[in-house]
């Protein structure tokens, strides 16, 4: 709308612009040039001049009515403009309060009463000690818990008293954490020689079973690895520097924690040491060369029946 309205003015002062040039224009044209005297043959009849005069010169009062109805239509444009900012304004006016209108008439209308909401029952859970005998709890009443008061319970309407059932009181038992099983334990062999060849093949051999091997280079350092380790097995050479392997046996039968202990004796001569190897308490005598599978599969099976064979007589290869 006031775009409009600017149109219309600036159309009008455009206009206004217009005739005010053409009109000093008109005032300001300079006089037309004297005509040569004409010679008495040539002059022109007198009776015809007027009209000829009368044709050339613009008439004053056309000047006037252009101006006129320049002005004219410039005041009625301006009119039209206003008149629609008007129109616009009234219309925008009844908008508004047609809706103010409305929104009381929303509000004045009645709202629908809220339904009706049963009051939530609460139950009392009595906590009932797990040291507390199975006669005991059936005789006497389960006390309440006094940490907390039961929330008061308003009364119930009377549909939702006919269609509750009753409901026993709940008593919350304690729960038992399921039994989680402990990682198996790493099983640990004792390792006795005193050639270092040996004690690396065989603790490699060993390792790639899974199995933790600890190295003694002879009885004295086995007995004192003993102290500090649990193993599950040794397994000893039989000639050895200061303590051989008929000893650190004889010690480790002795001894009243590793009395029991599973041991394996590897020499050269079997039959030479058989008997003594029987007196110490040796439980497999193996002899030199021996095939690697064979010795995995005797230590295999004397982890596997430790409690079985710890009092078990010689095994002879």
């Amino acid at each position: 709308m006031n775009t409009q309205l600017l149109l219309a003015l600036g159309l009008a002062v455009g206009i206004g612009v217009v005739v005010l040039a053409l009109l000093l224009r008109g005032r300001q044209r300079p006089a037309a040039p004297a005509r040569p005297a004409a010679t008495p043959a040539a002059a022109p009849d007198p009776a015809a001049d007027p009209p000829i005069a009368r044709l050339a010169e613009p008439a004053p009062d056309s000047a006037a009515a252009q101006l006129e109805a320049q002005r004219l239509a410039a005041t009625e444009a301006l009119r039209l403009a206003r008149q629609r900012k008007a129109d616009d304004a009234t219309r925008l006016n009844a908008e508004r309060a047609a809706q103010a209108r409305a929104e009381a008439a929303a509000r004045a209308l009645p709202r629908p009463p809220a339904p009706a909401v049963a009051p939530a029952v609460v139950p009392v859970i009595a906590h009932v000690p797990a040291s507390a005998p199975a006669s005991a709890s059936a005789s006497t009443p389960t006390p309440t818990p006094t940490a907390t008061a039961p929330l008061p319970q308003l009364p119930a309407p009377a549909a939702v008293r006919r269609l509750a059932p009753a409901r026993a009181p709940v008593v919350a038992l304690p729960v038992q954490a399921p039994a989680v099983a402990p990682p198996p334990r790493q099983v640990v062999v004792l390792l006795a020689d005193d050639s270092k060849v040996v004690r690396v093949k065989t603790g490699r051999l060993l390792e790639k079973q899974g199995w933790r091997v600890l190295l003694a280079e002879d009885g004295a350092a086995a007995l004192q690895l003993l102290e500090t380790a649990v193993p599950d097995l040794l397994i000893t050479d039989v000639e050895m520097p200061g303590l051989d392997g008929f000893e650190l046996t004889r010690r480790v039968r002795a001894h009243p924690r590793y009395g029991r202990l599973p041991v394996i004796m590897i020499t050269s001569s079997d039959e030479r040491h058989r008997a003594e190897a029987r007196t110490a308490g040796v439980n497999l005598l193996l002899g030199k060369p021996y095939a690697e599978e064979a010795l995995l599969a005797e230590v295999q099976a004397l982890l596997g029946t430790t409690t079985q064979r710890a009092a078990a007589g010689l095994a002879l290869h």
